[in-house]
């Protein structure tokens, strides 16, 4: 009935993007089922959080953005290297260096977990990952799982999973590269790194300066260009120990300047200075040939100093330590893996919280196998809280393939959100009350593949319930309380085809993220979410010469949980051009939002206008 219900009102709503993907073929990020024409499969871990699994073999909805697909699409930062993954939608503030918000599968920003190496991160206050602060030079490739994972991860994984890994690896060998760029609105930019690896171990060193003018985001107060400045570096490394395991280490530091537009009647801010740290450790050892032992440590941070015209105002400074133990054991042709987590969580800040500390204890099982033509996962897990005790989530996930080159799959998973420092502490407005949110999802799906074309079609639908919304209490003030439901059903549909030397991808979804609440607001569109996304792309290549075009289409969306304030959908058109002047240099050109779209994700926020940016690269 889902299944049903979805796809006749997605193709009642959308008649014209049906037609123009059946037509074609899915982003370049999803990677086929199974294809006789691939010759390096691409494996993941974030579905799994364990050893490397196939995509292709994966029960979870899963897109992978490797470097070659950033390099290939141009894209300047994390926010355009997401836009138009199948089940995703993204707002922004006004540009590079801006609030930015992604909402996966129609839940909440908040509900999506942040990995960067395996150490989570984000605002422990704010209770959502710094996107536009987060450098896309430094980043070797992007996992993104879509669906519940508190089964595996824990909290903040109603959405799904974002995970990313900072540039270099093992498998790199020796080799260096540097970038120089710029275009339009000031911007320019300079990247440079080396790796190297040997008999017993491997490093990577990594630097990027990114600085941009900007465009006057907002004109409603301080009519100036709001600029933005981020540098960073980022260092991997591995050691093999022999019979004592393997090492590896991980850092990326990112510090970043931003300037908006803020209100002088309430003496606003309007600068702000940003910290992203990452660090982390792993080791990985088998005491026994049949156990696989490994410890994570990582610990990150989120600084921000806020000013108003230079005169300092505000600090906010949280920072999560973690470490988990999880063993892994091949029994019977089934993988089994245990762990327990442990999560420290701190703030620091000019703002006085009644609380600045909180732990979270966590343990989880998880097992993969076979009966058959049916492969399964079964995950759960308990995290204790201090302050509102444990709380248990789980996910069961079948495959069948009951034809060559067709997988149907299904899955049943819960998930649950704890507070945010603000929504418990904050001074006048936390409530040490509020609980945590809970959901429950379910998702059909289906994988088909031939040697030219593949083709991914999945249904889902998620309720959640004690929403925490903010509510005007009876001494006039406002506070979070748990007091709102949704539910949320989607489609999604992804194709790619090879067909006369062209590369043609696309990606659709539908979505009715709906509020489910007693209130006047009961019945009406989640704040902020599209009900329609597509992502339609074309490459090819002319010998040395490279030539493609990106096309974004984005349905309406309201801004009010009322659906009073409703902004327009809207038309992106990116085309791109890259030249192979030898086997080490190549120069590549790209006109952004060709069309020069007028249009906005955040009320009264403009998003820049056509822009062109050119990119000279060395790598050998």
């Amino acid at each position: 009935m889902l299944f049903n219900s979805v796809i006749h009102r997605w193709c009642i709503g959308g008649a014209t993007l049906c037609a123009a993907i059946a037509a074609t073929g899915t982003q370049a990020a999803e990677e086929p089922l199974q294809l006789a024409v691939t010759e390096l499969e691409p494996h993941v871990i974030t579905a799994i959080r364990g050893e490397s699994q196939r995509v292709a073999d994966g029960l979870a909805a899963t897109s992978v953005i490797t470097r070659a697909d950033l390099e290939r699409r141009q894209v300047k930062s994390v926010q355009e290297a997401l836009r138009g993954l199948p089940g995703l939608s993204i707002t922004n503030n006004g540009g590079p260096g801006k609030n930015t918000s992604v909402f996966m599968r129609g839940t909440n920003a908040d509900h999506l977990l942040v990995l960067v190496d395996g150490v989570e991160v984000g605002s422990a206050t704010a209770g959502q990952a710094a996107f536009q602060n987060l450098p896309v030079q430094q980043i070797e490739r992007i996992e993104v799982v879509r669906g519940p994972q508190s089964g595996l991860y824990g909290s903040d994984a109603i959405g799904g999973v974002i995970q990313i890994f900072t540039r270099g690896g093992p498998d790199e060998g020796r080799r260096s590269y540097f970038e120089l760029g710029g275009g339009s609105f000031d911007t320019y930019e300079a990247a440079a790194g080396v790796s190297d690896a040997g008999e017993h171990g491997w490093f990577s060193l990594n630097a990027d300066v990114f600085d941009t003018g900007g465009i006057d985001s907002r004109t409603l107060f301080e009519p100036d260009d709001d600029g933005y400045r981020n540098l960073s570096v980022s260092g991997r490394g591995g050691l093999d120990l022999g019979a004592f395991g393997e090492l590896r280490i991980n850092g990326l530091h990112a510090d970043g300047e931003s300037e908006f537009d803020g209100n002088p009647e309430f003496d606003s801010v309007n600068e702000t200075e940003t910290v992203q740290q990452v660090v982390g450790a792993s080791w990985r050892v088998r005491p026994v040939e049949a156990v696989a032992l490994t410890l994570d440590a990582g610990r990150s941070e989120d600084r921000s100093r806020n000013f108003r015209n230079g005169d300092f105002r505000t600090r906010f400074d949280t920072s999560r330590n973690d470490f988990s133990l999880q063993a892994d054991t091949d029994v019977a042709e089934q993988r089994l893996s245990v762990g327990v987590d442990h999560l420290d969580e701190r703030v620091d800040s000019t703002t006085q919280y009644d609380e600045t500390r909180r732990e979270i204890t966590g343990v989880f099982a998880q097992l993969l196998g076979e009966l058959g033509a049916l492969d399964y996962r079964l995950a759960g897990r308990s995290d204790d809280y201090e302050a509102f005790g444990s709380h248990e989530t789980g996910n069961v996930a079948l495959g069948w393939q009951p034809v060559d080159r067709l997988r149907l799959r299904a899955s049943y998973g819960t998930a649950f959100r704890a507070p945010s420092f603000n929504e418990l502490f904050f001074p006048g407005f936390g409530n040490p009350d509020v609980q945590p949110e809970e959901s429950q999802s379910t998702e059909i799906g289906a994988e088909w593949a031939v040697a030219s074309w593949s083709l991914r079609l999945a249904a889902f639908e998620t309720r959640i319930d004690d929403l925490i919304d903010t509510v005007q209490g009876p001494d006039d003030n406002f506070l979070p309380l748990n007091v709102a439901e949704a539910r949320i059903r989607g489609a999604e549909l992804s194709a790619e085809v090879d067909v006369a030397d062209w590369q043609l991808s696309a990606a659709y979804t539908y979505q009715e993220p709906e509020n489910r609440g007693d209130g006047a607001n009961a019945g009406n569109r989640l704040r902020r979410r599209p009900d329609q996304i597509l992502q339609l792309d074309a490459d090819r290549s002319f010998g040395p010469l490279d030539a493609g075009l990106g096309i974004y289409a984005e349905g309406r969306r309201y801004e009010d949980a009322a659906n009073s304030n409703r902004l327009p959908g809207y038309v992106l058109v990116d085309a791109r051009l890259g030249y192979q002047l030898s086997a080490a240099w190549q120069v590549q050109g790209r006109v952004a939002n060709l069309l020069d779209t007028d249009y906005e994700t955040v009320p009264t926020y403009r998003q820049p206008g056509r822009a062109f940016y050119v990119t000279l690269r060395y790598a050998l």
